[in-house]
């Protein structure tokens, strides 16, 4: 009977409820399966980056987080929210401090400016978002269109290098003919 007794004492010890959606780290055979993957980067107290992912998980032998329903939050060296970056597919290196978003790839700034690819690099230690193919910036005067870019997370400077087009919207309706 104190055997017993002790067992459900020892198995409630660990019962607890918390308001806190919980991490589920799952063995299926990959090294780690995560629901609800969260990491972030502050500098000196203030949020630079937040990655959230719906998934994450890591193969053996391979240094990457693998990610399903991607969403970054991007905040400027004061820690406002600057942008917001969405994919359904990445990869994070933690120690090269590097992400690749794929798939449906939307960057939005808070002044709506809007980045559409199918694939995005960023890189942590320059601030900068890269992508090899085919992008669309849309601003509110104009839509940029080309391959091979490079820009700041908040959209404020962007360089594209190849097969550039713009196309100048027509924003005034006060005028007459």
């Amino acid at each position: 009977m104190r055997r017993a007794l002790m067992l459900g004492v020892f198995l409630c010890l660990g019962c607890s409820r918390s308001d806190e959606p919980e991490t589920v780290i799952s063995d299926s055979g990959l090294e780690r399966e995560i629901q609800g993957f969260r990491l972030s980067e502050t500098h000196e107290g203030h949020p630079v980056w937040e990655l959230h992912a719906a998934k994450a998980w890591r193969i053996p032998q391979d240094s990457h987080d693998h990610l399903e329903d991607v969403e970054v939050l991007f905040y400027d060296q004061n820690g406002t929210f600057d942008s917001r970056l969405t994919a359904r597919t990445g990869v994070v290196d933690e120690n090269a401090g590097q992400m690749t978003a794929q798939n449906n790839v939307k960057l939005i700034s808070v002044r709506n400016d809007t980045l559409t690819t199918q694939e995005l690099n960023y890189f942590k230690d320059e601030d900068r978002v890269r992508g090899p193919g085919f992008v669309r910036i849309a601003k509110p005067d104009r839509v940029v269109t080309g391959f091979e870019f490079e820009a700041k997370p908040d959209l404020s400077t962007y360089e594209i290098r190849r097969d550039v087009h713009i196309s100048l919207k027509n924003n005034r309706s006060d005028i007459v003919p």
